[in-house]
């Protein structure tokens, strides 16, 4: 804080709007997980991870270390976002405007 010249309440005021988008984002992506019934099929979670090796410079052995539960949620997580996120695209209309 003092390197930044201000408060611990600033600093927690000043990143209360970014979380709060944040949080509110996940519970959305969280709902339409739910009411579309999508999942983290074991092929999608390998596809990430070979992502994430090749990402890394790593093979996937060299990446079976890091490998825990904690990280296998954040990468379902990360397949379940790609997923609801395709699904928004997919389902989007696009209208040009001329101007």
């Amino acid at each position: 804080c003092s390197f930044m010249q201000t408060t611990a309440e600033d600093l927690r005021k000043d990143a209360y709007p970014a979380a709060e988008a944040a949080l509110r984002n996940q519970a959305a992506i969280e709902k339409i997980v739910e009411l579309e019934n999508l999942e983290a099929t074991q092929e999608d979670i390998g596809q990430a991870l070979a992502v994430i090796a090749r990402q890394n410079n790593l093979t996937l052995e060299q990446l079976k270390p890091y490998y825990d539960a904690e990280f296998e949620q954040a990468v379902i997580r990360s397949v379940l976002t790609s997923k609801v996120m395709r699904l928004i695209r997919d389902a989007a209309l696009v209208e040009v405007v001329d101007k």
